[in-house]
């Protein structure tokens, strides 16, 4: 960008063309000659075309279009985005040649997930899981020079709470558990208590002395009988 061209017309006629016309989409230029310079040509000059003109009739050439070369531009729409945990940033740049664009954090470089080139648009997008970095870099180079920007890359506040809350609700659980693994199972897979284990005759008696009172009783009279003998 920013030099300056020389095109020439020329054609094959009998007589010779006497007179050229020169012509872009907008219509004809001041140029009458068989060659035009341009100053100053940029990504957006137009396409020309020549017209031949003699005695018997005129020829028009076919359009042409100027290979402009320039540095590349990262365009408005690069930014980078948030969905739930995974960060999204997507870089647009610009250039002729097409160059090499790549992502990188301030320790080094970092591998695309995906690029795409359309004509002189190169599109290159990077994915990675939420807080991988505080800011991330384009960087895009071709022939003509380099470009950089640096993006920050967004966080999820409320996604972040819900891991710190998942924390401490997996801390609460674990202290909780603890205890309780202290106790010792059985055989039968029973938990086994420090409380003393009352046996099966100490049972059957107390049964016993539930289902038949008068033995209670019984007892009762046998001890008093026994006491009046000894006094």
């Amino acid at each position: 960008e920013g030099d300056s061209v020389e095109l020439r017309c020329s054609s094959d006629s009998n007589p010779a063309a006497h007179s050229y016309r020169w012509h872009n989409s907008r219509g004809p230029l001041p140029t009458t000659g068989p060659t035009i310079t341009l100053e100053n040509v940029t990504r957006l000059t137009e396409a020309l075309f020549c017209t031949a003109i003699n005695t018997e009739g005129r020829g028009q050439s076919s359009p042409l279009k100027l290979n402009v070369e320039y540095p590349p531009e990262i365009k408005v729409g690069s930014a980078c985005t948030l969905d739930i945990s995974m960060v999204t940033c997507l870089c647009i740049v610009y250039s002729e040649p097409p160059g090499t664009v790549e992502w990188s954090l301030p320790a080094g470089p970092l591998p695309s997930t995906r690029v795409e080139r359309h004509g002189s648009v190169t599109m290159v997008t990077l994915q990675r899981a939420l807080g991988f970095s505080e800011t991330v870099h384009c960087n895009a180079s071709n022939t003509q020079g380099n470009a950089t920007l640096s993006f920050t890359v967004p966080t999820n506040d409320k996604m972040l709470m819900l891991y710190v809350s998942i924390g401490i609700a997996a801390l609460v659980v674990v202290v909780i558990l603890i205890p309780m693994s202290a106790c010792l199972l059985t055989k039968n897979g029973s938990c086994r208590s420090d409380q003393p284990v009352t046996s099966k005759q100490d049972v059957d008696t107390a049964k016993g002395a539930f289902l038949d009172p008068s033995t209670s009783r019984k007892e009762q009279k046998d001890s008093s009988s026994e006491i009046h003998t000894n006094y």
